[in-house]
């Protein structure tokens, strides 16, 4: 588990930072098209039959697919 905490450490220190710069203090105040602005990138949602979502990137920009379920 310590290697898996450790090989995630960059990603959750910029999650952190993200989350600061955008002043969000509570999970109800997160909505993903505004973070995705905020970093360049688009949302869709669709529905997708076995994953949640995924990113697609390209330079500074991007794509976030998410499933329509995950909305709820």
């Amino acid at each position: 588990m310590k290697k898996v905490l450790e090989h995630c450490r960059p990603a959750i220190a910029i999650a952190k930072m993200l989350v600061e710069d955008l002043r969000i203090r509570d999970a109800s105040e997160i909505e993903i098209d505004l973070i995705a602005a905020h970093l360049g990138l688009h949302v869709i949602f669709k529905p997708l039959a076995n994953e949640e979502g995924h990113l697609v990137r390209n330079g500074a920009g991007g794509l976030i697919v998410v499933n329509d379920a995950a909305r709820d």
